[in-house]
């Protein structure tokens, strides 16, 4: 295999793992009684009330800002834990760490 195509599959490799720990993450949360989206009948782009029953139900929120942050901080920190790993190898990390905390 030329080194080209040994790159290719291990991104290829590396979305499967980032793309299975979002998969595993949302059939967690359904498990624990989350819906994955609202009940109502209505899916918003922003849902701004925070002490209801639609919160986190939509397709952001006000802890959406959150979860970025989150996501670039957890980055930061693969960055730190495997600084000559692969950018889609520190997004698994940084995504499962995020995938972790969000099943707590």
């Amino acid at each position: 295999m030329s080194d080209r195509a040994v790159a290719t599959s291990s991104q290829r490799n590396w979305a499967v793992i980032i793309a299975g720990l979002i998969v595993l993450q949302a059939a967690a949360l359904y498990l624990m009684g989350r819906a994955p989206i609202c009940t109502c009948g209505t899916i918003k782009l922003w849902h701004g009330m925070v002490l209801s029953a639609e919160n986190s139900q939509h397709i952001t929120d006000w802890y959406t800002p959150s979860h970025i942050i989150h996501g670039f901080l957890f980055y930061f920190f693969a960055w730190l834990v495997l600084p000559r790993g692969s950018l889609l190898a520190r997004l698994a990390l940084a995504v499962g760490v995020e995938a972790g905390w969000e099943s707590l």
